[in-house]
């Protein structure tokens, strides 16, 4: 359902094990918040105010953020080679995410429902697993 002035901020904390991806983790994450996006939008978001998380990978740490579609996802941190390697084929791909999605229209039910799709459609392709603990708190931007 889509309420255009509405806010409900939506915070998870998000494991992901496994998987023979063919990419880094930076390609990975950045994909996964542009689909939030595009599925929030889809969904009759009235706005993009904020997708973010801080994502921990092999003892490298580093942050994503997306504000618009159009820009795209960005990140900063570790050093580029670092995140946009394919992880050992021996243990696939294992990553730790904090993330955070503010969106004006939607209930939070239905930020949760795109979040989980993403995930699915993202890091579930290639065999990989995920958790995600969505918090009930608020997040301070």
């Amino acid at each position: 359902m889509s309420r255009p002035d509405s806010l409900e901020p939506f915070a998870a904390h998000v494991t992901v094990d496994g998987g023979r991806a063919a990419e880094g983790p930076a390609p990975l994450v950045t994909r996964f918040l542009e689909d939030i996006a595009r599925r929030c939008e889809e969904a009759g978001s009235t706005l993009i105010g904020h997708i973010k998380c801080h994502v921990e990978t092999e003892g490298v740490g580093f942050h994503c953020n997306l504000t618009s579609r159009r820009g795209g996802a960005r990140r900063a941190g570790a050093a580029p080679h670092i995140l946009t390697a394919p992880p050992a084929a021996s243990s696939g791909l294992r990553l730790e995410m904090d993330l955070a999605v503010l969106v004006y229209g939607l209930e939070r039910e239905t930020i949760d429902r795109a979040v989980r799709q993403a995930l699915a459609d993202v890091f579930q392709a290639d065999g990989g697993e995920w958790t995600l603990e969505a918090s009930a708190g608020t997040h301070h931007h």
